[in-house]
């Protein structure tokens, strides 16, 4: 009896392992599939004009009940209350009041930060995560989180995977003020620390990809948001 009962509880561990190794794998597909998308826009934005742009277009002096650009008309009412955003932006992450550079992507589920030295250690019986931001040329500063979730990413081109963990943060991004979950990973090779995914931006903002910064930061101390500007000037100067 106790050596049946022994298989049994194999055969129980099995299955979950089984259960939890699929659950994993479509977390990967689903990132992959986000990846690509976000590949594949890049490639259009960078071998086609920018959308977003209207040209202009000769009206009748008298003729008031259209405007120069027909598309603009075509907006959907529910969007005009909503905050428009340009594909990049000032964030402003709290606690400990920094301000990044975000790239905007519609594509992606989740919003990622720029982190370096990732340490997963147990608090209190919960996964909390020690990690590194940067703060300016060559500043990092320590933070710690719990992690709300792990995300398996593939790598695109190869077979190895990466396996971020999720915590949640503090955001300021124009006149909102939420709390989000964002994915750790370092982002020192990328333009931009910050990516605003679908999880920010979901019911209270829509993106026009012609404008850049077009929400001011109301909460960030103007010290932080000229360090993030002089930091973008650091950047194209290179």
């Amino acid at each position: 009896m106790d050596r049946l009962e022994a298989r049994l509880e194999a055969q129980g561990r099995q299955l979950d392992w089984l259960a939890q190794a699929q659950r994993l794998h479509r977390e990967a597909l689903a990132d992959n599939q986000q990846e690509l998308a976000a590949a594949i826009r890049e490639t259009l934005r960078a071998e086609m004009p920018a959308q977003g742009h209207c040209p202009a277009r000769e009206l009748p002096p008298d003729d008031t009940s259209k405007t120069s650009c027909p598309e603009q008309q075509d907006l959907a009412v529910d969007d005009l209350d909503k905050q428009v955003l340009g594909q990049v932006e000032h964030i402003l992450l709290t606690p400990p009041e920094l301000v990044y550079r975000g790239r905007v992507d519609t594509g992606a589920n989740t919003a990622s930060l720029d982190a370096r030295s990732v340490e997963i250690f147990e608090r209190d019986g919960d996964d909390w995560a020690r990690f590194q931001v940067p703060v300016g040329e060559g500043e990092l500063k320590t933070l710690e989180r719990d992690v709300t979730r792990y995300v398996l990413i593939s790598r695109s081109g190869t077979e190895k995977t990466e396996r971020r963990p999720v915590v949640e943060l503090n955001f300021t991004l124009g006149e909102t003020e939420r709390r989000a979950e964002f994915s750790l990973t370092d982002r020192g090779h990328l333009d931009y620390p910050v990516l605003i995914g679908r999880n920010i931006l979901r019911d209270l903002m829509v993106v026009d990809i012609s404008r850049e910064f077009s929400a001011s930061l109301p909460g960030a101390s103007p010290r932080v948001v000229q360090r993030a500007a002089n930091e973008a000037r650091h950047e194209d100067e290179e």
